[in-house]
């Protein structure tokens, strides 16, 4: 079993030395912008911790796996900076939400790993595309059995390092004195021993703690010790404290606490059966530093536990006989590509004109449109539009050619907004002007609001 210990000797060796500039670079610029953060397996909770810390700077950011990356529409992809997290670039999971984000939201794309190999494919489709924002951080001797474990702490460090520039990073090259509590909820000390018939781990967080309930409820089911639900302190309340009611025998309340958790844990306590099993893992820091100590001593209460009760991290028991090598290349892209994001296009399709292969609402925008425009313009528009694409807030139309323009198409779109609002559509239509320089931009024609029930 890897000892935590000299993990993170080499973690916080390499951290301290790398140079963290072009990625702090691309997290601080146009901080107003959304950031969508991904990463699966080991990478998946570091792209959380990345998000969690983007959002405590005063912007808005999200974090989800590769799969639900893909749901994402290319107008919502459009909208935000993306940062692909993984150690490798090599699974099919990234490389394929990398090829994605960069088909669609290329300057505002940039991938991290640790990988300078060959076998490094998101940095080769980063340099197909000619963008140079695919930062490698070498980070050697960092190592992940079949349960990741030292990603994710290399991750914390980075993530802790650029959104706390001042932190002190080499007071974690040793593992704390006590790094956590084992006890019964009326303070009866327990054993790690003590853990042995345990079938369900619930793990309460908030702030800080987020990613870190996160990154243990995976090492906890990857090793096929127990399974384990993650829930914020509030949720807890809100009904499922009835699950730890029902099996105080065989479950375990696990307490991820910071300075803001401290009287919300009292109140939880307050109200537990004194018999329940806790694992209170706490830090004292309340900045982004708060992460990576938790995870620390989280990661060295599984170990603790792993060891405890016979169970092996690096290659865990697999009585099923599931070929660990399959589930990993299970096909999904084809499935992807053909499906395309979620759409909600046809469930809004109205049956005013059903039965037409247009933009269910153009008809009926062009209707209040042609009341609103002069009638110079709608003769410039021509006999008739041509419905070209759209989607939930855009319509593209194209000019009917006629046998003096022949090769003159003239483009012009309807902006949407506010589509589920009962059938009443916000729009503005815009004509295309190509400007000298070869590009173009929109002419505001009108602007109104439709109902599209009629």
């Amino acid at each position: 079993m890897t000892d935590t210990r000299t993990t993170l000797q080499a973690v916080i060796d390499q951290t301290v030395s790398a140079d963290l500039n072009p990625l702090r670079n691309f997290l601080f610029s146009n901080p107003s912008e959304p950031l969508i953060a991904t990463g699966s397996g080991g990478a998946e909770t570091s792209g959380e911790f990345a998000a969690l810390l983007y959002g405590a700077c005063g912007g808005v950011a999200t974090s989800v796996t590769p799969y639900t990356f893909n749901s994402y529409s290319d107008e919502a992809l459009k909208t935000a900076k993306i940062l692909l997290v993984s150690k490798g670039g090599h699974n099919n999971d990234i490389v394929f939400a990398t090829k994605r984000a960069l088909a669609v939201n290329p300057g505002r794309t940039a991938a991290v790993n640790f990988s300078d190999s060959d076998r490094n494919e998101a940095r080769k489709v980063f340099q197909k595309a000619g963008s140079d924002k695919c930062f490698v951080i070498p980070m050697k001797d960092v190592h992940d059995g079949f349960v990741s474990t030292g990603t994710s702490l290399s991750y914390f460090a980075i993530f802790t390092k650029i959104f706390q520039p001042d932190v002190d990073l080499e007071k974690y090259r040793t593992i704390p004195e006590n790094p956590f509590t084992l006890c019964r909820n009326d303070g009866t000390p327990l054993t790690a021993a003590d853990f042995s018939p345990v079938r369900s781990y619930i793990i309460l967080q908030g702030s800080w703690g987020r990613p870190v309930a996160n990154n243990l409820e995976g090492k906890l089911v990857e090793c096929g010790l127990a399974s384990a639900g993650v829930y914020d302190y509030r949720n807890y309340c809100h009904g499922r404290f009835i699950f730890t009611s029902n099996h105080l025998e065989d479950s375990v309340v696990i307490l991820l606490v910071s300075p803001r958790e401290r009287d919300i844990v009292k109140r939880t306590r307050d109200f537990l059966p004194m018999a329940t099993r806790l694992v209170i893992i706490e830090t004292e820091h309340d900045a982004p530093e708060a992460s990576l100590d938790l995870l620390i001593r989280s990661t060295e209460f599984y170990h603790e536990i792993c060891s405890a009760c016979g169970v092996d991290p690096e290659s865990p028991k697999n009585p099923g006989r599931i070929d660990k090598r399959k589930p990993i290349w299970v096909p999904f892209m084809a499935e992807l590509k053909k499906q395309g994001p979620l759409t909600l296009a046809d469930i809004m399709k109205s049956p005013v004109i059903e039965g037409t292969d247009e933009c269910p609402w153009c008809r009926a925008i062009m209707r209040d449109a042609a009341e609103l425009l002069p009638d110079d313009v709608l003769d410039g528009m021509g006999a008739k539009l041509y419905v070209a694409d759209w989607d939930l807030d855009r319509i593209s139309l194209t000019k009917e050619p006629t046998v003096d323009d022949d090769d003159c198409f003239d483009n012009y779109s309807i902006r949407t907004w506010n589509i589920s609002r009962k059938g009443v559509i916000d729009w503005t239509l815009f004509k295309t002007v190509t400007n000298p320089d070869g590009s173009a931009h929109g002419e505001e024609l009108c602007s109104g609001s439709t109902d599209c029930t009629k």
